[in-house]
């Protein structure tokens, strides 16, 4: 950045030296129209050269001092976690001070693998119950929908047995009602020959 800086001071002066060549020149064409012309043109394309240089001098400035800004914010997120990082470390306690708290954190230790083996035993039954449980009730499904479709073929073979019976009990009216017609037509018979 402040090589860029001293650049742009050089460009300074050096702009100044050439301004000074350039008026010497346009006094020297004084009198020459066209002359003077080219003379302010060229200047003219030189201070738009500079005006350019200077804008893509400012637009770099305005870049770095960005990134900058941006690596001091992350440098100080991160000094701020470092500090709460060793904050936390200073409070940690790694190892047990005495030899009695060894032989606690070592009871535990051994209490806690006895209560996961009892409690891994006791998960394995369960699991065990659970899956002949599931057979079980698979199997009384089963059976369940066999006794449901008997049930059903049952019921149907009711429905058709009910319907013939009744066929059958209105055909038996009919002959009822026939049989006493013919023993009508023969009693009228038997008294229309006496």
């Amino acid at each position: 950045m402040m090589r860029r800086v001293t650049a742009i001071d050089e460009a300074m002066s050096s702009r100044s030296a050439r301004m000074e060549t350039v008026r010497k020149r346009v006094s020297e064409f004084e009198g020459e129209e066209a002359v003077r012309q080219a003379a302010w043109e060229k200047l003219n394309e030189r201070r738009e050269a500079v005006a350019a240089e200077r804008e893509r001098v400012r637009r770099d400035l305005e870049d770095v001092v960005g990134r900058r800004a941006s690596v001091e914010e992350r440098r100080r997120i991160s000094q701020q976690r470092l500090e709460t990082i060793r904050t936390e470390l200073a409070q940690l306690v790694l190892l047990p001070a005495s030899a009695d708290e060894v032989a606690r954190l070592d009871a535990i230790e051994a209490a806690a693998g006895a209560a996961f083996s009892t409690v891994q035993s006791h998960v394995d039954a369960l699991r065990g119950r659970q899956r002949e449980l599931r057979l079980h009730v698979g199997t009384a499904n089963e059976d369940l929908a066999t006794a449901e479709r008997h049930r059903e073929e049952t019921d149907e073979r009711r429905r058709v047995a009910e319907d013939e019976l009744r066929d059958l009990d209105i055909e038996l009216a009919e002959l009822r009602v026939r049989l006493e017609a013919t023993q009508e037509a023969l009693r009228r018979d038997a008294d229309a020959s006496e």
